[in-house]
């Protein structure tokens, strides 16, 4: 195997691991921030997975569940 080769294997498996930790935050001002980590580090992605959760959300808001819960909630169902 030639050195190019090796260095672009390399380059490939980097850039798998660094998609594999991609996180990004949006910064809302006020001190806020959302940070999201996975999917495939598209603006589609982000998305649909922060209107998944929304509707997550507001179905645990009508059953008048506090936050704690709500999220509980949530990491039992992605260990599912």
């Amino acid at each position: 195997m030639s050195n190019a080769d090796l260095n672009d294997r390399v380059l490939v498996a980097e850039d798998t691991v660094k998609s594999l930790r991609r996180r990004v935050t949006a910064t809302l001002g006020g001190g806020r921030s959302v940070t999201f980590a996975g999917g495939d580090g598209t603006l589609d992605s982000l998305i649909e997975n922060l209107e998944w959760l929304v509707g997550q959300l507001r179905d645990c808001r009508k059953r008048n569940l506090r936050l704690s819960t709500a999220l509980r909630m949530l990491r039992d169902m992605a260990g599912a």
